[in-house]
C-alpha cells in the first residue's frame, strides 16, 4: 500500500468509523501537515501544483465561466461570490478578480489559512473565510447570510463528499445562500456503469475511497438540482478533456432551462 495512504488510513481510524461525514472532516484536516492531502487540496507548491500549473488551473476555469456568463447571464461586478471547497485558492483567485466579495468555504482550517495567504500574496483583500464542520454543512449560514450570494462555484469537490445524502444537504444549503435568480457552476463525478466511477458510499474507509467516493448518473444529478430548486441552464461532460467523468452544471436559482 502507498505510504501516504497507510498514514491516512491509520489517522482516519481515530475518527468515528460509523460516521462518514466526521471521517471526511478528519481526513481533510490532515492538510495541516500531510503534503499528499495538500496536493489533493490544490495547495500552490505542493505535489502537482507548481505555481505555473496552479495559475493555469484557475485560468482554464475562468474561461469556462466567462463563456457561460456570455451565453446565459452575468453577475454584476459588485456581486458576492462563494466557493464551496476553496482548497488552496487556485479558483478563489479568479473569483476575487471579478467579484466584490468572495467567501471561501472549507472543512480544513489549515487549507483555509493557505487560501487566505495566497489571496493576500496576490493583493486580493476581498476574500472572507467561512469554515464549516464537515458534519454540519448548514453551519456556513453562521458566516454567510441566507439569500446574499450572487454566484457559487464548486469544482473537484462533490466527488469527495461522503455520501449522496450529504450532497443533497449541500445543494439545499446552496439554494438557501443564493439570491433569487443567482447562478452557480458545479462539477461532479458522473457514473457511467463502470466499476471505477461507481459511488463508493458504505464501502470501508473514507480515506481509501476519497478520490472516487461519490458519483451520480448524469440525469440523477440533474433531478437532484431540480428538487433543490436549482435549474439547469447548461450541462456538459468532460470539458477538461481528462476522461475522468467530470460533469459540469451551470445553474440558476428560481428558473431556467431544465429540459
Amino acid at each position: 500500500m502507498i505510504p501516504w495512504l497507510k498514514r491516512a488510513l491509520r489517522r482516519a481510524c481515530t475518527a468515528e468509523s460509523d460516521d462518514p461525514d466526521r471521517e471526511a472532516g478528519h481526513y481533510w484536516r490532515m492538510s495541516a501537515d500531510d503534503d499528499r492531502i495538500r496536493d489533493q487540496s490544490h495547495w500552490c507548491g505542493s505535489g502537482r501544483w507548481e505555481r505555473e500549473r496552479w495559475m493555469e488551473h484557475g485560468e482554464f476555469h475562468k474561461r469556462l465561466l466567462e463563456d457561460r456568463f456570455r451565453r446565459h447571464a452575468s453577475p454584476p461586478r459588485e456581486a458576492q461570490a462563494l466557493e464551496w471547497g476553496c482548497g488552496g485558492g487556485a479558483l478563489t483567485r479568479i473569483l476575487c478578480e471579478r467579484f466584490s466579495r468572495v467567501y471561501g468555504v472549507d472543512i480544513s482550517g489549515a487549507t483555509l489559512r493557505e487560501c487566505s495567504r495566497q489571496m493576500n500574496r496576490l493583493g486580493h483583500r476581498n476574500f472572507r473565510d467561512a469554515p464549516i464542520a464537515a458534519e454540519h454543512p448548514e453551519s456556513v449560514l453562521k458566516s454567510v447570510p441566507a439569500g446574499s450570494v450572487d454566484f457559487i462555484l464548486s469544482i473537484a469537490v462533490f466527488q469527495h463528499f461522503p455520501s449522496r445524502a450529504y450532497t443533497m444537504r449541500v445543494l439545499q444549503v446552496m439554494e438557501t445562500l443564493l439570491r433569487d435568480g443567482a447562478l452557480a457552476f458545479l462539477q461532479i463525478r458522473y457514473s457511467d456503469g463502470s466499476d471505477r466511477y461507481r459511488t463508493k458510499e458504505g464501502e470501508g474507509s473514507y480515506a481509501a475511497q476519497v478520490i472516487t467516493m461519490t458519483s451520480f448518473p448524469f440525469q440523477v444529478f440533474r433531478n437532484l438540482l431540480d428538487d433543490a430548486g436549482l435549474y439547469v441552464l447548461e450541462a456538459s461532460r468532460d470539458l477538461d478533456g481528462k476522461d475522468e467523468n467530470h460533469g459540469y452544471f451551470f445553474i440558476r436559482k428560481g428558473g431556467g432551462l431544465s429540459d
